[in-house]
């Protein structure tokens, strides 16, 4: 239970840090 919990957080974390980089980097470079 707190592992799958913890695999969720990662998971998360990871998705939200790609969404920022890639906001940034079309905030950067506008299409």
């Amino acid at each position: 239970m707190v592992y799958q919990r913890s695999m969720e957080l990662r998971l998360g974390i990871a998705l939200a840090v790609d969404r920022i980089a890639c906001g940034e980097m079309f905030n950067d470079h506008p299409p």
